[in-house]
């Protein structure tokens, strides 16, 4: 038996999916799907925005009211990790750890074969100054 991952034949190829739930009335609020998995925790954060990084690279920000994006960035590895938040001298800043290497990362990947590619090996990234700040 091969343990890998294939399509389901009824399958759009949208493999990624956010989703947040109304946790009163119990139902979905929104939901947004993308061809890449997700490869990151999320966060949600005080300001009404939801911050998510894929296998694509891609590093995004939603509206955590209507799932619209936001905002979004190629970085230069797959994140891995469930992004953070901090402040520093009155900044606000986000970070993760990048690396292919992440369970989601190595599963994924025979599904979107186009995502595979060079990689860089960055070990953390601040949004601000990039790879190694």
């Amino acid at each position: 038996m091969r343990w890998t991952l294939r399509p389901r034949p009824d399958s759009d190829g949208r493999y990624g999916r956010l989703q947040a739930i109304n946790i009163e009335t119990k139902r979905v609020a929104w939901v947004t799907r993308q061809r890449a998995p997700q490869t990151t925790g999320v966060l949600a954060t005080a300001g009404g925005v939801v911050f998510a990084g894929a296998l694509d690279r891609v590093f995004s920000a939603y509206d955590s009211a209507t799932g619209v994006q936001l905002w979004k960035t190629r970085l230069n590895d797959v994140p891995n990790s469930s992004p953070i938040t901090y402040m520093a001298n009155g900044k606000q800043y986000i970070a993760l750890t990048v690396g292919n290497g992440g369970a989601q990362a190595t599963s994924f990947a025979p599904l979107v074969p186009e995502f595979e590619g060079r990689r860089f090996g960055c070990l953390n990234w601040r949004i601000d100054f990039g790879c190694g700040a």
